[in-house]
């Protein structure tokens, strides 16, 4: 599988994100306490590539983003701000490539929303042409420095076409 991970921890077998400067997919088997990542020879050695790990990562993910139930937290006028996705057990960073996560999220958001992945168990889902985002910078700064294993500070557009960095929540 393909997860969103902090481009310093420097993973052998990596896939670049779109504009991205902090933050990479690297490839990783899921097991029982967590991700494993791949060496190149590993990699090599089990017939892995990029077309393998992204089918494998869309079913995988998929499976997953069915298990989570977003929490939509709304303002004071009960207009929904963003989607908040938690778990302590499931990689939710890894759910933003299901191919059904932008059609979770289409009806409250629209075609077009902006991804935030502090943590591998955390995800921020807001309304691409809003920009409320950085309303919330503490509490996405809070899920970034939690004990949780770190994503990114980074901010991506998720459309139909993939997913693209556009901005960064600097401290």
């Amino acid at each position: 599988m393909l997860v969103a991970q902090p481009k310093f921890l420097a993973h052998k077998v990596t896939q670049p994100i779109s504009a991205a400067k902090e933050t990479v997919f690297a490839a990783a088997r899921w097991t029982d306490i967590g991700p494993d990542f791949a060496t190149a020879s590993e990699w090599s050695e089990a017939g892995m590539d990029v077309q393998k790990a992204t089918a494998s990562t869309r079913a995988l993910a998929a499976a997953w983003l069915r298990e989570v139930k977003p929490q939509l937290v709304r303002n004071d006028r009960k207009i929904i701000e963003f989607a908040l996705l938690k778990s302590d057990k499931i990689p939710i960073a890894a759910t933003v490539l299901a191919p059904e996560f932008l059609k979770e999220f289409e009806d409250v958001f629209g075609p077009k929303m902006i991804v935030v992945m502090p943590n591998l168990y955390t995800v921020f889902v807001f309304p691409g042409i809003a920009g409320t985002q950085n309303a919330y910078s503490d509490l996405i700064l809070g899920a970034w420095h939690s004990k949780l294993p770190k994503v990114s500070r980074e901010v991506f557009e998720l459309t139909a076409s993939g997913i693209r960095a556009v901005g960064i929540f600097e401290e």
